[in-house]
């Protein structure tokens, strides 16, 4: 890809790369029908690439381009923040070329960005500032032998849970806490409570909100909110574990009020999100359903279609990647009876998987487990006082599992109030949001433990929002 980028790029240029990338994946096949084609994305970005270089390396980068467009380093090696954006625009516009192509190519496999979302060594690059150093390439085919296993391209030591980390323990967790320019920020933390990091900085009048770590551990899925309503809805983003790399993936406006609530697939190829959608002539959507996209926010079509008064959130895929169970809440005041549903990812069509009790009106926020034997669900009302009388109990506030038929229900034995869950990736421990039993009051916590409720760990920091979502990133 890399010898065929013009930047800046237009619609032309990029169809003209994806017909000749097509024929030569179409010779390949037809050269070696049973082999298996992988396709990799360009290797870091412009962002990291510079910031990896030394002064005098930009120095020398800088002088040896050409001045203009997508020319992102000065002869003084100063950086150009426009250029920079724009190459790495245009970048992610070609992979989506490859992405496209691979999918009309049988038995080609895509990296889903992975190689894209390296972060830039200067160990990893050579003298002349254009290769990959010897550790560059064992780099390279480090993150090449976890996505091609993570792909199912070859086989994985387990089939039960998705590819783990290097050292084969579960990754960093990454949750919501109170912004401090906008209303939440996204942070990173290890599953002892060490490392915490910082990994959005929402701007004022905006929200990060809901994050999901992409099932390489290379990326997190989060929505963006405006708070201050007006005609820009709610977008999807991508941001790599260090906090670098954001990348819009949605262009929500007009009749669309937003996109959030978003998961990827098992394969990473894909995600799930709500979209709220209606005329502005109202002071809320209409509709609210469950749509489908490409992992690069491409491709976009709707999946379910809730009845008149319902609509559907908090999307979650089956790891055989065949069925979306979604949580269908009623928009009646004051609210009804959740359902959670299983939709055919191909099909549409639907089953109703559990119904809620009748106290617990909008909980649920579905999450299969990684080997698709339970579904995590909440056991608590979201709507304050407006929750029937019933549900305002502390044993209420907990988290529950159920097979994926519905049945056997089982709430969990937590020491403390719990909602919005998440799975470890080996499917063995828990992380949600908590509150101590004895201090009904107090302030929201982030908690891992198992899901007996043994082993609990309750991390310091206030997060009132938390939705956890733990990944396998180290």
């Amino acid at each position: 890809m890399d010898n065929d980028i013009v930047c800046p790029a237009h619609a032309s240029d990029y169809a003209g790369f994806r017909t000749k990338l097509l024929t030569a994946l179409g010779i390949l096949h037809h050269g070696a029908p049973n082999a298996r084609l992988f396709l990799v994305s360009q290797r870091g970005s412009p962002p990291t690439y510079w910031k990896a270089l030394s002064p005098a390396q930009r120095r020398a980068y800088g002088r040896s381009s050409p001045q203009g467009p997508c020319q992102f380093l000065t002869p003084t090696g100063k950086p150009v923040p426009k250029e920079l954006a724009r190459l790495d625009g245009n970048i992610h516009h070609y992979e989506a070329q490859l992405n496209a192509a691979c999918a009309r190519t049988p038995r080609c496999t895509y990296d889903g960005g992975a190689f894209g979302r390296q972060v830039d060594r200067n160990e990893y690059i050579t003298e002349d500032l254009n290769h990959l150093s010897i550790k560059g390439h064992a780099a390279a085919a480090a993150v090449a032998w976890a996505t091609l296993k993570q792909r199912g391209v070859i086989a994985r030591r387990s089939s039960a849970a998705p590819v783990a980390n290097a050292s084969g323990h579960d990754g960093r967790i990454v949750f919501m806490r109170p912004g401090t320019v906008g209303e939440f920020d996204l942070w990173t933390v290890r599953p002892d409570g060490s490392r915490l990091q910082r990994l959005t900085e929402s701007p004022s009048n905006r929200s990060d909100y809901n994050p999901s770590w992409s099932p390489d551990g290379t990326t997190v899925l989060f929505e963006r909110r405006f708070l201050n309503g007006g005609t820009d809805g709610d977008d999807l983003y991508t941001v790599r574990p260090n906090g670098t790399g954001l990348h819009q993936l949605t262009d929500c406006s007009g009749t669309c009020w937003g996109d959030g609530e978003a998961s990827w697939s098992p394969d990473g190829r894909h995600i799930a999100f709500g979209r709220a959608t209606g005329p502005r002539t109202i002071d809320h959507p209409s509709k609210l359903a469950v749509y489908i996209a490409d992992a690069d926010g491409s491709a976009i079509r709707q999946l379910t279609r809730p009845p008149a008064g319902y609509e559907d959130h908090y999307p979650t895929w089956s790891p055989d990647r065949h069925t979306i169970v979604v949580q269908r809440d009623t928009t009646a005041n004051p609210p009804g009876q959740t359902t959670l549903i299983g939709v055919d990812v191909t099909s549409g069509a639907e089953r109703v998987i559990f119904r809620m009790p009748r106290w617990a009106p909008g909980a649920g926020v579905p999450k299969f487990a990684p080997d698709g034997k339970r579904i995590l669900i909440g056991f608590w009302c979201i709507y304050g006082d407006a929750c029937p009388a019933s549900s305002r109990t502390a044993r209420n506030a907990t988290q529950a599992t159920i097979r994926p038929n519905g049945r056997d229900l089982r709430p969990l034995g937590l020491p403390v109030l719990a909602d919005s869950g998440s799975w470890s990736p080996d499917g063995h421990r828990l992380a949600f949001r908590c509150r101590v039993g004895s201090d009904p009051g107090g302030p929201f916590r982030l908690c891992v433990s198992n899901p007996d409720g043994s082993h609990l760990r309750r991390f310091p920091w206030p997060v009132d929002s938390a939705h956890p979502d733990w990944g396998t990133h180290p």
